[in-house]
């Protein structure tokens, strides 16, 4: 919980998710959008960690097959 400025408590952003840009660059190699999100949804259980984009990529791209439509 985080204070505003009348100090009064209020809930934190919760942790960031960089599932955007797995999906971003998905797009920019070609794939259309609908196909990239569901690429991630099927490696990623949750929020996708900064850290954690290029392992998304991977496994994401793995799912995908050749064929970019």
């Amino acid at each position: 919980m985080l204070d505003d400025a009348d100090g009064e408590a209020r809930p934190s952003a919760g942790p960031a998710d960089a599932r955007g840009q797995v999906e971003d660059a998905l797009v920019s190699l070609g794939w259309n959008p609908k196909a990239a999100a569901k690429a991630v949804d099927d490696v990623a259980d949750g929020p996708v960690a900064q850290e954690d984009v290029a392992v998304t990529l991977r496994a994401a791209l793995r799912t995908m097959g050749a064929a970019r439509v």
